[in-house]
């Protein structure tokens, strides 16, 4: 199934939508709308669009922040909603935030969750994700086809 931008309908943007996101090979990934921005991106590749009840069944590969705007214009479709038991799980996990995935040792430790950014030690931010967030849509996609596609996720989580 081709995609093509939903020029004239706009999307609403919510926590619990379920994505559908094209790759430039012409594939899906797949990602969860949750609090603070996060998308949760699944386990799953396709060349077609899966329906929600089967992407779901997958598990989350990693979590990142990207504008709604993505949502919002079309670029990433909405295929469903799976609604959070309780609001904790709407939340992403804790993320280590002040550094950069190709240099783990240049920046200032931080750990964000629910919202809230703390300091942190290396100790503590010992193998958590590094939480990078994407300002525009393509910069998303440019992650998802590293971690998901190429399979660098390793890099995205803090080793000191």
């Amino acid at each position: 199934m081709a995609h093509d931008k939903q020029d004239s309908k706009k999307q609403k943007y919510k926590v619990g939508q379920v994505l559908a996101i094209p790759l430039p090979d012409k594939r899906f990934a797949y990602g969860k709308v949750f609090n603070d921005l996060d998308v949760g991106v699944y386990d799953l590749l396709s060349d077609d669009i899966k329906p929600v009840e089967q992407v779901v069944k997958h598990k989350i590969l990693f979590y990142s922040a990207v504008t709604s705007s993505a949502v919002k214009n079309g670029d990433f479709l909405v295929i469903g909603e799976q609604k959070f038991p309780d609001e904790e799980s709407a939340w992403a996990p804790p993320m280590v935030m002040g550094i950069n995935p190709e240099d783990h040792s240049d920046g200032f430790l931080h750990i964000a969750h629910k919202g809230d950014v703390r300091g942190a030690s290396p100790e503590q931010a010992t193998g958590l994700d590094i939480r990078v967030f994407s300002q525009r849509p393509d910069l998303f996609v440019r992650l998802i086809v590293d971690r998901l596609v190429e399979k660098n996720n390793l890099k995205y989580r803090y080793a000191p």
